[in-house]
C-alpha cells in the first residue's frame, strides 16, 4: 500500500463524513484510509454509522480505549497506519481529486522521505462559499531543514514546512522518530510538534508547490481562534489541556496568547532534545516585536494584558525594538555575495509597542519570505548575473525571478533600454512589468531557429518554416509564448487533422488556426469574439496565405444568445463537409462548461465528430457529456487549475 491517509476526529461527524468522502473519490487507487475517532460517546455512535455506511473496505475505523487529548490521540493513532507514506487529514479538510496520483508521480521519480504541499481555504462555514486559492508554480523544490529552522529563530515562520496536515512522511522514517523522540506529536499542538521533529531529523524535505487539499471551515479552527482571539468550543477545550499540563512551558512566555507562542514553544521544546544542531537560539527581539504583532492583530490594545506582559518581558531582558522594514523583516544581509544574518538594530522613531504603518515594498520583501530562503537565492543569483538591483527588484515584484535567470544563465542581456539574446535585439518595452518573464520565451524562440523582426511598427515573428505572426508591441510576449505552445511544444499535436475539419473556438490571434491549416486539414472554422485579437487573426491568415480555413468575429455559445451556438456551427461543418471526420479545439476560457453541460449536445449532432480538444479552467474537468456522448476521455491536470481533456470517439 503506497499511501495511508489518517482521518483523526472528535465530536464532528458530519465533517468526518466530508472529509472521508473526499479521501475516497481520489482518481489513484493505492491507497487506504484510518479514521481514528476520538469522540465522545454521543458522537461516536454516529461517526461508526457514517463509516458502515459507506461501506468502502478501503476505510479501517479506530478507537482509542478512552478519550484523549490531540497530541495524545495522534500520538496513539498516526502509527498505526500501515501505507508506505503516511499524511493526516483532518476533518475540516478535504483532498482534491488528483491529490494521491500527483504525489504518487513524484515519489517515484524522486528518492523522498518527506513531502509538502499547500492548499486552497474557504472560509465561509455556510453558502456562499468563496475558493481562496494560494499563487503557485507546480515545481516540486527541495528545501533545507536548516534553513526553515534559521527562520523560525527570527520568527519568520517559513512556507511548506512539514506539518503532518500538509504532508506524507514515509512510514520507515515516521517509525525511526518514535524510536528516537517517543512524543512525536504529543507537544502543544501535535502538528507544530511533528514539524520541529521532523526538521530535526532530517537535512532536506521535498515541497511540491500546489494545492492539493482543501481547508474549510475555518471557525472551528484551533489555530484560527488562537489567533484571532477568538475562543470556539473546540479551542477552549485545547487550550483547557495545555493549561492543565502547565501551559507553554517552554516558549519563553509561557502563555497560550498567540499562534506564533505556540510554533515557538514547540521550537524550543525541541532545540532542548536536538540531535541536528540546527535550532540556534531564538533572537528575542523578533520574537516579542512578532508576539505584539500578533496582539495587534487580535484587536487587542496598549493596555490590554497580554501585549502588557510582553512589553514587561522586553523591558526586563533589555530588547531593542523592531520596526518592520524590509530589512528587518527579512533578517538578513548581503555581505560579499552571501546572505547573512544582521543584528537587531532599536528604532527610535517606533511607537511603545514597536509597530508602525508597513513600509513601501515590504510585501514583495514578505513573498520572498513566504517562498522560503530558496526563491532569495534565486534573487540573489539574478543579482551576480546582472549587476543590475532595479531588474533584481522588478523580477521580485513581478515574480519573475525563475524566467530571468534562465535567461541570464544562458547568456541573454537585459538593459534599461533592450533586450539581447544571440545577435537578437528587442527594444525593452515590451518586456517590463510582468512581460519581463517574456524574456525566457524569447530564449526558446530563438534557440528553436526563430527570429522577431519589426515591420511597418509592428513586431513579425518568424518561424524556421516561414511561417510569420504579425502583433503589436504590447502583445509581444503573449505571441511569443502562443507560438511556443503551438509550434515548439505542439500543445494540439495529439489531434490528427489530415484530412478532418478543425473546429476552433476561441482562434485568439489565429496562430491555432494557421497551425491546423499547415499540418493538413481540410478546412478550419475558426472564432473568436475578441475584436483585436479577430483582427490580428485575419492578419495573419493573410500574411501565411491561408486559403483552407476561415475566422469569424463571434462568440460561441451553448444556445445561441450572443454569438453562434455550438450545435449549429457543428451541423455547418457536416453540413459543408459530409464526407470529412471532425475535430474540435475548444479553449474558451470557462465556456466549455456550458457548452458541454449535461444534456446540452443531442447525440446526432456529434457524429461526425471523432475528437475533442479541451482547455478547462476551474478544479473538475468538463467531461461527463462527453463519455455519455461514447467518448473515450482521458484528462491532463495542469498548474494554476488549467488542465486538458482529451476525447476520442470509442471504436
Amino acid at each position: 500500500m503506497l499511501f495511508t491517509i489518517v482521518i483523526p476526529t472528535r465530536n464532528r461527524p458530519e465533517l468526518a463524513e466530508f472529509a472521508l468522502r473526499s479521501a475516497l473519490r481520489q482518481d489513484f487507487d493505492d491507497f487506504d484510509v484510518l479514521l481514528s475517532d476520538n469522540s465522545s460517546p454521543e458522537h461516536a455512535d454516529r461517526v461508526r454509522q457514517i463509516v458502515d455506511s459507506i461501506g468502502d473496505r478501503r476505510v479501517r475505523y479506530i478507537r482509542p480505549p478512552s478519550e484523549m487529548s490531540m497530541g495524545e490521540h495522534w500520538e496513539w493513532a498516526i502509527p498505526q497506519a500501515d501505507g508506505d507514506y503516511i499524511g493526516v487529514l483532518t476533518d475540516r479538510m478535504a483532498f482534491k481529486k488528483d491529490g494521491l496520483s500527483r504525489l504518487a508521480a513524484e515519489i517515484r521519480s524522486h528518492t523522498i522521505d518527506v513531502i509538502t504541499y499547500t492548499s486552497s481555504g474557504v472560509r465561509e462555514a455556510a453558502a456562499p462559499f468563496r475558493l481562496q486559492r494560494p499563487p503557485f508554480t507546480g515545481r516540486l523544490e527541495l528545501i533545507e531543514s536548516r534553513l526553515a529552522t534559521r527562520l523560525l529563530a527570527l520568527s519568520i515562520p517559513p512556507w511548506g514546512v512539514p506539518t503532518m496536515v500538509n504532508n506524507f512522511v514515509s512510514r520507515t522514517l515516521l517509525h525511526q522518530m518514535v524510536s528516537i523522540y517517543a512524543d512525536v506529536f504529543t507537544g502543544a499542538a501535535p502538528d507544530q510538534s511533528f514539524c520541529m521533529h521532523t526538521l530535526d531529523s532530517v537535512e532536506q524535505y521535498h515541497y511540491l508547490d500546489v494545492p492539493l487539499m482543501i481547508a474549510y471551515g475555518i471557525k472551528w479552527s484551533n489555530g484560527h481562534a488562537v489567533g484571532t482571539g477568538r475562543a470556539n468550543v473546540a479551542s477552549r477545550e485545547f487550550v483547557g489541556n495545555l493549561m492543565s499540563k502547565g501551559g507553554l512551558t517552554f516558549a519563553p512566555i509561557p502563555d497560550v496568547m498567540a499562534n506564533h507562542n505556540v510554533i515557538i514553544n514547540e521550537y524550543c521544546r525541541l532545540k532542548a532534545v536536538q540531535r541536528s544542531g540546527r535550532f540556534v537560539d531564538l533572537d528575542l527581539a523578533r520574537y516579542c516585536y512578532r508576539l505584539d504583532l500578533e496582539l495587534a492583530e487580535q484587536g487587542k490594545d496598549l493596555q490590554h494584558p497580554d501585549r502588557r506582559r510582553v512589553e514587561a518581558f522586553r523591558l526586563q531582558h533589555g530588547l531593542p525594538r523592531i520596526a518592520p522594514s524590509i530589512t528587518a523583516q527579512l533578517g538578513l544581509a548581503v555581505r560579499s555575495g552571501r546572505l547573512i544574518r544582521t543584528p537587531a538594530r532599536p528604532d527610535s522613531s517606533a511607537d511603545p509597542t514597536g509597530l508602525r504603518p508597513k513600509p513601501r515594498g515590504s510585501r514583495s520583501a514578505r513573498a520572498i519570505l513566504h517562498t522560503g530562503w530558496l526563491r532569495a537565492g534565486r534573487v540573489l543569483a539574478n543579482w551576480k548575473l546582472s549587476g543590475d538591483y532595479r531588474l533584481v527588484w522588478e523580477a521580485v515584484s513581478h515574480r519573475c525571478q525563475e524566467p530571468l535567470r534562465e535567461f541570464l544563465e544562458a547568456g541573454g542581456r537585459v538593459s534599461a533600454s533592450e533586450v539581447e539574446y544571440r545577435g537578437l535585439r528587442l527594444e525593452r518595452r515590451p518586456f517590463t512589468g510582468r512581460d519581463l518573464a517574456g524574456v525566457a520565451y524569447v530564449k526558446r524562440f530563438v534557440d528553436y531557429g526563430g527570429t522577431i523582426s519589426k515591420l511597418d511598427g509592428r513586431f513579425v515573428a518568424i518561424l524556421p518554416n516561414g511561417l510569420r505572426f504579425e502583433t503589436e508591441g504590447s502583445n509581444l510576449v503573449d505571441t511569443i509564448l502562443m507560438i511556443i505552445e503551438r509550434f515548439v511544444d505542439d500543445e494540439y499535436g495529439w489531434i490528427e487533422t489530415d484530412h478532418k475539419v478543425v473546429i476552433d473556438v476561441g482562434a485568439n490571434i489565429g496562430d491555432s488556426v494557421v497551425y491546423f491549416a499547415n499540418r493538413g486539414a481540410e478546412f478550419v472554422y475558426g472564432y473568436e469574439p475578441e475584436g483585436s485579437a479577430y483582427a490580428a487573426a485575419q492578419r495573419n491568415l493573410d500574411l501565411n496565405h491561408i486559403e483552407n480555413a476561415v475566422v469569424e468575429n463571434a462568440a460561441v455559445t451553448a444556445d445561441g444568445v450572443g454569438g453562434v451556438a455550438f450545435e449549429e456551427v457543428l451541423r455547418r461543418a457536416a453540413a459543408e463537409h459530409p464526407d470529412a471526420e471532425i475535430a474540435c479545439k475548444i479553449d474558451c476560457e470557462g465556456c466549455e462548461y456550458e457548452l458541454l453541460a449535461l444534456g446540452r449536445l443531442e447525440p446526432e449532432v456529434m457524429e461526425h465528430v471523432s475528437q475533442v480538444m479541451v482547455e478547462y479552467h476551474a478544479e473538475e474537468p468538463p467531461s461527463e457529456t462527453l463519455e455519455q456522448l461514447g467518448f473515450e476521455v482521458e484528462t491532463e491536470p495542469g498548474p494554476n487549475g488549467v488542465g486538458w481533456v482529451r476525447a476520442r470517439r470509442a471504436a
